[in-house]
């Protein structure tokens, strides 16, 4: 594409729209991410576009971009990147559609209660307090 012509290219971005929330909701629930849409369909010509990180998401993070194929109606990886040390990430784009920036959020590797023993008698109750390592893991109810 580099020696084409180009006319009338739409360069809108919607991010997180509620038009977009079908393709973000194909993310499993270990996933948090933001769609991403652009007004261009077909070929975007040299398209990098940086966007700043979902809040939680820090530099270093790793987050993987992919396409909705509308078609099958399904997320396709497209590339995988990093956040960088301003908070920011950009993504190369080669044509316009809609996309999901996401991230995969860690499991749970430890779970530990405020009492290490507890005795209850009839009829009495007590609340224990759980504590989740890592603090941003899912957690599954």
């Amino acid at each position: 594409m580099a020696n084409a012509q180009i006319a009338d290219l739409n360069l809108a971005l919607r991010v997180d729209s509620e038009k977009d929330a079908e393709v973000k909701n194909l993310l499993k629930a270990d996933q948090d991410g933001m769609a991403l849409s652009f007004a261009q369909q077909g070929q975007i010509p040299a398209g990098k576009v940086t966007l700043g990180a979902k809040a939680g998401w820090k530099a270093g993070d790793k987050v993987t971009l992919s396409y909705y194929n509308s078609q099958t109606k399904a997320l396709e990886k497209v590339q995988e990147y990093t956040v960088g040390e301003d908070g920011k990430i950009t993504v190369d784009i080669v044509k316009g559609g809609r996309y999901v920036l996401w991230k995969q959020l860690p499991t749970v590797t430890k779970v530990t209660l405020n009492k290490t023993s507890l005795t209850l008698n009839p009829g009495k109750s007590e609340k224990l307090t759980a504590t989740v390592l890592p603090a941003n893991a899912l957690i599954r109810m």
